[in-house]
C-alpha cells in the first residue's frame, strides 16, 4: 500500500519541481543578458 501510494506521489512532486527550475533558468538568462547589457 505504502509502496503504491510513493510511486503515486512521486510525479506530483516531479511536476511541482519542474516549474521552479524553469524560473531558475529564466532567471539566470536574465542575469546573463543584464550582465551582457552593462558590459557593453
Amino acid at each position: 500500500m505504502q509502496v503504491r501510494w510513493l510511486s503515486s506521489f512521486t510525479p506530483v512532486t516531479y511536476l511541482c519541481k519542474l516549474p521552479g527550475i524553469y524560473s531558475v533558468a529564466a532567471c539566470l538568462q536574465l542575469e546573463l543578458f543584464r550582465v551582457k547589457i552593462f558590459n557593453c
